[in-house]
C-alpha cells in the first residue's frame, strides 16, 4: 500500500521523467509527443492532492495560464514551437510564482547554451541548395528559422523546479 506521503514524490519523480523523456523526444526528432504536457499537468493535480494542498493551486495556475500567454504571442511569430509552448506552460505549473523564475532563467540560460553550441558545431546551418534553384533555394532556406530542441533547456529549469519541490 502507497502512504499519502509518498504520493507527492512519486509525482515529483514522475514529473522529472517526463521532462527527460520530452528533451530525448525533441533531440531525436525536434518535436516533443503531444501527450506530454497533458500529462504533467494532470501529475500535478495528483501532487496537489496528495500533498494535501500544502502548494498554492492558484499561483501555479496564475504561473502557468501567463507562461502559457506569452509563449504563444512567441509562437505566433514563430519564435519557438508549440510543443515547447505547451511543455513550457505546464512545467510552469510545478514552478508557481514561486519558483518561476528559476525555471525561466535556466531554461534561458541553457537555451542559449544550446545555440551558442549549436552556432558552433554547425547544426544550425541550412543545407547547400543542388540544381538549378541555386541562390533563389538558399533565400528559402536561410528565411526559415534554425530548429533548436529547446525542450532539452525547458527540462533542465524543470529538473530544476523538481529538485526544489523535493527540497533538494
Amino acid at each position: 500500500m502507497i502512504t499519502q506521503s509518498l504520493v507527492p514524490w512519486m509525482c515529483v519523480a514522475a514529473f522529472a521523467a517526463l521532462l527527460v523523456t520530452a528533451a530525448i523526444w525533441d533531440v531525436r526528432h525536434y518535436v516533443i509527443p503531444h501527450w506530454i504536457s497533458p500529462a504533467i499537468v494532470g501529475l500535478f493535480g495528483l501532487y496537489l492532492v496528495g500533498s494535501g494542498f500544502a502548494v498554492s493551486w492558484e499561483a501555479a495556475l496564475i504561473a502557468g495560464g501567463a507562461v502559457f500567454v506569452v509563449g504563444a504571442c512567441f509562437f505566433a511569430f514563430g519564435a519557438i514551437g508549440g510543443g515547447d509552448v505547451k511543455l513550457l506552460a505546464a512545467t510552469a505549473l510545478w514552478a508557481g510564482l514561486d519558483e518561476l523564475t528559476l525555471l525561466l532563467l535556466a531554461t534561458v540560460l541553457v537555451g542559449g547554451v544550446l545555440a551558442l553550441g549549436s552556432l558552433m558545431f554547425g547544426a544550425i546551418t541550412a543545407p547547400r541548395p543542388a540544381g538549378r534553384l541555386g541562390a533563389q533555394a538558399t533565400k528559402i532556406q536561410s528565411a526559415q528559422p534554425a530548429q533548436l530542441p529547446y525542450g532539452v533547456a525547458i527540462a533542465v529549469g524543470g529538473v530544476l523546479v523538481a529538485g526544489m519541490r523535493l527540497g533538494v
